[in-house]
């Protein structure tokens, strides 16, 4: 079926927030307008419901991501801009080549700011306790065995002294 712009842009937004009122506003309707309108048509819902099928990852495409988040160097991305006599000045992040290597999955923003462009990526540290967690290399909840050996000379005499001696009376 042929979709409108407003209904192209809501399936759009909606397969991206998941918010019906927010997609519906994002996408041109009033305010009054709910998105539970779009929700409702049934050849709408199907297109939402194809485009979510899409975004699925498995549980091993997940885990792979998170590898990827984990181990990928960023400094081949690490550019700096030269000034007139050729010196180095300010790094910055080479956001097109990132891209243009398929790894723009680890971007989690880009910011303008007076200082300039802020790019922030996904946090590695995180990602690698993601991956602990998953490998079950942290034990929290896991009950431990312990086994312990302990020797201890005269530990008859030093009982009988705590507890007393009932062969002495």
């Amino acid at each position: 079926m042929g979709f409108t712009q407003k209904q192209k842009l809501f399936i759009k937004y909606y397969v991206d927030t998941l918010n019906a009122s927010k997609s519906a506003i994002l996408a041109g309707y009033s305010k009054r307008q709910s998105g539970d309108e779009n929700l409702s048509n049934p050849d709408i819902r199907a297109e939402i419901d194809r485009k979510l099928k899409e975004k699925h990852m498995t549980p091993e495409e997940i885990k792979v991501r998170i590898k990827e988040i984990a181990s990928t160097d960023l400094s081949e991305y690490i550019k700096f801009d030269r000034g007139p006599s050729g010196e180095e000045k300010t790094p910055y992040i080479d956001v097109e080549m990132v891209i243009a290597d398929g790894k723009g999955y680890l971007i989690k923003g880009i910011k303008k700011t007076v200082a300039g462009t802020v790019v922030e990526f996904d946090d590695r540290l995180r990602a690698l306790e993601m991956i602990a967690k998953v490998e079950s290399m942290f034990n929290d909840n896991k009950p431990q065995d312990i086994n312990v050996s302990v020797q201890v000379d005269g530990l008859e005499n030093l009982l009988s002294k705590v507890y007393g001696n009932d062969s002495d009376d």
